[in-house]
């Protein structure tokens, strides 16, 4: 009984330092954004990336070789556009981490200038 009465004192001692912004949360919500961002900015990249494909077809209507749909992509072409989207995606990545391990050495800074 003693150790839970422990965990509620401290939680509740955790919670008030929060709501009086003694301690900040910032960098556990840093985190958990990056991961859900992590997940997500690929798939909305992705969506983006289709639409924007669906744009460039031609607009004259010109059609493939059996008269039903747009003309063939080259093959050329299209190992291109993969080799520059896996680029674009490596830097996205790469971008998107570097922003949130700024974010967080920010907060890492600020505790350490502040701690007694």
């Amino acid at each position: 009984m003693e150790g839970l009465l422990d965990s509620v004192y401290t939680f509740a001692r955790e919670l008030r330092d929060v709501l009086l912004f003694r301690r900040l949360i910032g960098p556990t919500l840093l985190i958990g954004m990056y991961y859900v961002g992590a997940i997500a900015v690929p798939f909305i990249a992705w969506r983006i990336g289709r639409r924007l494909i669906a744009k460039a077809r031609p607009a004259d209507g010109t059609q493939g070789w059996d008269g039903k749909g747009p003309a063939p992509i080259d093959p050329g072409l299209r190992r291109r556009v993969w080799a520059v989207a896996i680029v674009l995606f490596i830097v996205m990545e790469v971008f998107w981490r570097l922003g949130f391990e700024f974010g967080i050495a920010y907060f890492q800074m600020h505790d350490a200038l502040t701690r007694p």
